[in-house]
């Protein structure tokens, strides 16, 4: 290289190349080559006004400052990365580049980084796992309950990206500590963790760290508080607080991450639905929860009327870590105007509002005549794309239209009423054939992401509708439907199992009405998930059925929770919500991957978390909002 002395040092994952130059005016490459790397790869270039960085990246201090920046990061898929840098003033100086590289992989091996200018080698180094610039994310979600005496339960969420590492517990009388670990040795097949010494009636904070094989720690975990006692209940949460006005009474509830801090807030939303004596099915009102139960705003009046659901969701749109709402509003004062808003969780600001929505019918007092559901879509298998049913009642006709993440409508269907593919109760996004990109099912018809036709299927009117891998046996994932209405059905059923292109697996006619399906592990000893539908035809008719639509009970059964942690999905009710008008989603929102029972009652303003205390006997998992199609399944709006 014309005109550049070079001098190398190496020291354990940080790397001198000092640069002298007598008449140097050229650009160079500063490059980073990884070798044998399995995980990400971080390399840091020092903070200098000597050289000009390309690719916009901004430098400051001095040439010989010891601060670094972050100049790449990314998989070993491609494993050269360069940096063009120009000398300046153009002669006469002499400086050390200094470069750091990191790596987190599985195996927590130190693989070599070798360093070049303008492709010339210059020098190796170790690569370290650094936490402060590059790894080791801090857990999350954790939480603590008194354990009876002298014990505390503690959980927390796998970090996922580091499945093979294990996790200290640290422990202070103050909040904000100093903090002291308390266990020996890292917990490694964990994400729980009885502390038993204790002094009942004492308070206690916790933090969690995630810890390399060389004793290396994450930051903190959230801090938990928690008074030691006798107590050995599963109420994670008890609030009080969720009143939201007298006479209010349907309900719904979503959580999501509004804030970024992995913990969950509650959305909740009322509908006053009375008028004296006489019900009328009046606005849906809403209003947001932090995570201890605290309210951060509401109760706000959407304008839109209650017709079995509520048309508001949580997604990162933007994926700044922090989940938005998105809903829809009606301006009743402005002539029937339909619209969608994305607001800030935290202050229920309106970020963005689309344009007056076109094609919708009036609303009545009986909100049957315009109803909407709405549900999010990874259409094109990297951007969140909200989608809105609107329609269905009084004739069966309705619009399905996609909006991209800027309130933009990308496409719009009409269906005609009493189309022969029928209508349902909710809209549904799946990855129903593994491509990576999501498909909408409405019903009995499927589109792809530019909005055509995938396939179609006539399948009456359908009260549930639920796509899984159902069938191990079938490829991809299939529907399972709920038929109310099956005399526009082919076949004709009340219950129906299709294949990802539209394939009738099994249906049954037997008996009349479906009125509502899930699908799910509840029995070891049968392949697949088993599928329950309620017919509510003579009172309420009940059927469990295999994967291949075998009859494996005939009795009801409440809505299945992962209350153990095992692969067979559990039934849990606790005695507190039996009894009263309640309402109860379940989700992962605490601790580690096993879901919390979350109960709403509205009239009395209560919301209860329920989660299991035990220690799991079957190890750390990644927490299933992991897994897409979880996500998916948590943001629907429609019939439960």
């Amino acid at each position: 290289m014309r005109g550049v002395a070079l001098a190398i040092i190496i020291t354990l994952a940080l790397t001198f190349v000092t640069v002298s130059n007598n008449d140097f005016t050229d650009n160079f490459l500063l490059g980073v080559k990884a070798d044998g790397v399995t995980g990400n790869v971080v390399v840091f270039a020092p903070l200098s006004n000597e050289w000009t960085c390309a690719s916009g990246l901004t430098c400051e201090g001095t040439c010989e400052d010891t601060q670094y920046q972050r100049m790449w990061e990314g998989s070993p898929s491609t494993k050269e990365y360069s940096y063009s840098f120009s000398a300046s003033p153009s002669s006469g100086y002499t400086c050390t580049v200094k470069v750091k590289t990191c790596c987190f992989d599985d195996d927590e091996t130190n693989e070599i980084s070798d360093i070049y200018i303008n492709d010339v080698g210059v020098g190796s180094t170790q690569d370290e796992c650094c936490p402060e610039k590059c790894g080791l994310s801090a857990p999350s979600r954790l939480y603590a309950l008194p354990k009876g005496t002298g014990k505390v339960h503690l959980s927390w969420r796998m970090v996922s990206n580091f499945p093979n590492r294990g996790y200290n517990v640290h422990r202070s009388t103050t909040s904000g500590g100093p903090y002291t670990k308390i266990n020996s040795n890292p917990v490694i097949d964990q994400t729980n963790y009885i502390d038993t010494s204790v002094t009942n009636g004492n308070t206690y904070y916790y933090v969690v760290r995630l810890v390399d094989t060389g004793g290396t720690e994450s930051e903190n975990s959230n801090e938990v508080r928690v008074t030691a006692s006798d107590t050995n209940d599963n109420y994670y949460g008890k609030f009080t607080n969720f009143k939201m006005q007298t006479g209010a009474d349907d309900k719904d509830m979503k959580v999501g991450d509004i804030d970024g801090d992995g913990l969950f807030e509650y959305l909740i939303g009322a509908s006053f639905s009375y008028d004296g004596d006489v019900k009328v099915k009046g606005p849906i009102h809403i209003a947001m929860h932090d995570d201890d139960g605290t309210r951060l705003w509401g109760p706000v009046n959407t304008g839109v009327r209650w017709a079995g659901e509520y048309p508001w969701t949580f997604w990162d749109l933007d994926e700044d870590g922090k989940e938005e709402l998105i809903g829809l509003m009606y301006d009743e004062s402005g002539g029937d105007k339909l619209y969608f808003v994305i607001k800030d969780g935290v202050t229920g600001n309106v970020l963005k509002r689309s344009e007056d929505i076109p094609h919708q019918y009036p609303q009545s007092t009986s909100g049957q005549d315009n109803r909407l559901y709405i549900t999010i879509a990874l259409m094109d298998g990297k951007n969140p794309y909200i989608i809105l049913l609107n329609g269905i009642y009084p004739r069966n006709e309705h619009w399905l239209t996609a909006f991209d993440r800027n309130l933009n409508q990308v496409w719009s269907y009409y269906k005609p009423k009493w189309a022969h593919v029928g209508s349902s109760h909710k809209i549904r996004s799946a990855d129903l054939d593994g491509d990576g990109k999501d498909e909408v099912i409405d019903n009995g018809m499927c589109f792809n992401e530019d909005g055509s036709i995938r396939w179609q299927r006539a399948v009456g009117h359908s009260d549930g509708l639920h796509p899984a891998d159902i069938d191990p046996d079938s490829p991809g994932m299939e529907i399972l439907y709920a038929i109310e209405q099956g005399f526009r059905t082919d076949p004709y059923a009340h219950a129906m199992l299709l294949d990802k292109d539209g394939g009738v697996l099994w249906y049954k006619d037997d008996i009349k009405s479906g009125g509502g399906c899930w699908a799910a592990n509840v029995k070891a000893d049968s392949p697949g998930l088993e599928c329950y539908v309620k017919y509510s035809t003579n009172g309420w008719e009940h059927r469990l059925y295999s994967s291949k639509g075998n009859v494996l009970a005939s009795r009801g059964f409440i809505r299945p929770i992962d209350w153990d942690g095992d692969d067979v999905i559990d039934f849990y009710k606790p005695q507190e919500v039996r009894g009263g008008w309640w309402y109860s989603i379940h989700a992962d929102i605490i601790g580690d991957y096993r879901e919390e029972k979350i109960s709403y009652n509205v009239g009395e303003g209560k919301l209860y978390v329920f989660t299991n205390n035990n220690m799991n006997p079957n190890g750390k998992k990644p927490s299933p909002w992991d897994t897409h199609q979880y996500a998916l399944d948590q943001r629907w709006t429609g019939y439960r």
